[in-house]
């Protein structure tokens, strides 16, 4: 059983099909105690490539400070996003960008393991359109598990919402 869940949500609607997705998910999985970080209430500035974490542990900008204690505490990270034009939210995709400082801890610092605690990720998407496109949202998220000890252990996807009323 996951002790430390942390919830990545990428909806800009508080009660949308994303959220009835991801109620369900915790629902059956039997979490009731999640972080939640929600990327349109609380926007990640993007990153800028200003190259401080490629020459020193974490990231300039202070405003994702949070964030990054509870992804490097978690044992479980939720994504839970619709897709837009086959990819992730702007907002949600600026957080993943700032994940950057993992890929620059590994790579130009040389720490072997960025993140020592190993992490399952579960990406919950919904889908306007009929169109499965779940392989597509994994590959670009591919990069980021790499560099902090994740596993894509589940995906589920809900398409053709566009009809169905929020």
């Amino acid at each position: 059983m996951y002790q430390r869940v942390l919830i990545l949500y990428g909806s800009p609607h508080e009660n949308g099909h994303t959220r009835r997705l991801l109620d369900d998910y915790l629902a059956r999985a039997g979490l009731t105690d999640a972080r939640r970080f929600d990327c349109f209430a609380t926007p990640p500035l993007p990153c800028d490539d200003c190259g401080h974490c490629k020459t020193a542990a974490g990231c300039s900008k202070p405003d994702l400070r949070e964030f990054y204690a509870a992804f490097e505490a978690s044992d479980l990270v939720v994504i839970a996003t619709p897709v837009y034009n086959r990819g992730f939210p702007a907002p949600l995709k600026a957080l993943l960008d700032r994940l950057q400082v993992y890929y620059n801890a590994r790579f130009a610092r040389g720490v072997k393991k960025p993140i020592e605690t190993p992490r399952d990720v579960v990406m919950l998407l919904t889908c306007g359109g009929r169109d499965d496109c779940t392989a597509a949202l994994t590959e670009q998220l591919k990069p980021a598990l790499t560099v902090t000890n994740a596993t894509l252990t589940a995906t589920q996807i809900v398409c053709g919402t566009d009809g169905e009323p929020l």
